[in-house]
């Protein structure tokens, strides 16, 4: 990237830190309190603005570039957020699950926006084992649970998106 990119990577990286440092605070208010389930689309507003800055900003890097794997990662958090919310105030065990999940997946983006340097091959091999597990097991529950129509005012991914996102991760 030339150096004015630089200078663009470097306020995506400050806002993507306060970003996260949002949605955790977010998550962390509703741990424990399902009632307030649709707080998790607020969670999933803020990975939202990463995921589309990250994503805007990969195309102007190549193809193993961590900015791809920080934009799928984050749209799967924002999937995984909206779809939670969308099952979770009829189902106590899907919104505890969603949120724990959650709470490590924004600790892993915290983790990944200082390493954007690396390749995105490298990163993802460390996304593997519990992580993984955990995924397939709330994306399973997700697939389990009746299907709603909408979130909230800006509607909601269903499972699909969440599958496909799973795909373009290699999980």
């Amino acid at each position: 990237m030339s150096r004015v990119d630089q200078e663009i990577l470097s306020e995506f990286l400050a806002e993507s830190k306060s970003l996260v440092s949002e949605a955790g605070g977010i998550l962390e208010a509703i741990e424990g309190e399902p009632k307030l389930s649709l707080r998790l689309l607020e969670y999933a507003n803020r990975v939202d603005r990463i995921m589309g800055a990250a994503r805007s900003l990969a195309t102007l890097a190549g193809p193993d570039h961590a900015l791809h794997l920080l934009g799928d990662y984050t749209g799967l958090c924002k999937a995984v957020g909206t779809r939670g919310a969308q099952l979770a105030s009829k189902n106590e065990q899907i919104f505890d699950v969603t949120v724990s999940f959650l709470l490590d997946a924004n600790d892993f983006i915290s983790e990944l926006l200082p390493r954007l340097d690396e390749p995105a091959s490298v990163l993802k091999k460390e996304m593997q084992g519990t992580f993984v597990d955990r995924l397939r097991w709330l994306a399973d529950l997700y697939r389990a649970a009746p299907e709603e129509k909408k979130a909230g005012p800006a509607g909601g991914l269903g499972q699909g998106e969440i599958d496909e996102l799973l795909k373009r991760l290699g999980i």
